[in-house]
């Protein structure tokens, strides 16, 4: 059985209803074959479920390197077809330093150090991270599976959107996906138009946030 997890909801302008529908319906044929229950987990405990043999197969979830221990064996995403590139949405937390505290420069100074291809590939990985540098996954894909094996993946991944109102969007619209799925609904275009609606107000919101940043400036 597998465990269904990893939509990854992609910037809905740049796709034709045509496309959305099809990808729907192949999401929907998926979940006819999975473990209802995985509709409720998140990437953690889905991963957790295949390492303790609850299911056979994640056709797509985010990679996270301690599960190797586990026996948990990662490979590149699957394409939806011959015609479409294989590109995944790059996860992870990121560092940031505020322009309004007093320290910046010293802020600044430690997001270099901890970025820097030197500590992303000796100090983070040895103390149980998993780096995010490019330098650091070529080097340690040389003798680690997970990097070796997830580095096409990440190669050809897209950061998320960061404008305000994305993340308030991925979740509605993970929600309204998993909903009908759930329902085990016939009619796909019903979702199609309700991603379209909720991609609308998040880009609107996005605008309105820009004009008031703009104004305050």
């Amino acid at each position: 059985m597998y465990g269904f997890y990893g939509f990854s909801v992609r910037i809905l302008r740049i796709y034709t209803d045509t496309d959305l529908i099809r990808a729907a319906q192949l999401l929907q044929r998926i979940a006819s074959v999975s473990l209802p229950a995985s509709l409720r987990w998140n990437p953690l405990e889905a991963l957790s479920s295949l390492a303790d043999g609850k299911c056979d197969c994640l056709p797509l979830t985010f990679g996270y390197a301690h599960f190797q221990t586990r026996g948990v064996r990662f490979a590149p995403i699957p394409a939806f077809d011959r015609d479409h590139a294989r590109r995944p949405i790059l996860g992870g937390a990121g560092m940031a330093v505020s322009a309004q505290r007093p320290q910046v420069e010293k802020a600044q100074a430690l997001a270099r150090f901890a970025g820097s291809a030197e500590v992303q590939t000796e100090l983070w990985p040895r103390n149980g991270g998993q780096p995010a540098h490019t330098e650091a996954w070529r080097g340690l894909g040389e003798t680690d599976p997970f990097y070796r094996d997830a580095s096409s993946s990440l190669t050809g991944a897209y950061v998320r959107p960061r404008y305000a109102g994305w993340n308030r969007f991925q979740s509605a619209a993970g929600d309204a996906i998993n909903h009908w799925l759930a329902a085990r609904s016939d009619s796909a275009i019903v979702l199609v138009a309700q991603l379209r609606q909720l991609w609308t107000e998040a880009t609107v919101n996005a605008a309105t946030c820009r004009s008031v940043q703009e104004g305050a400036k």
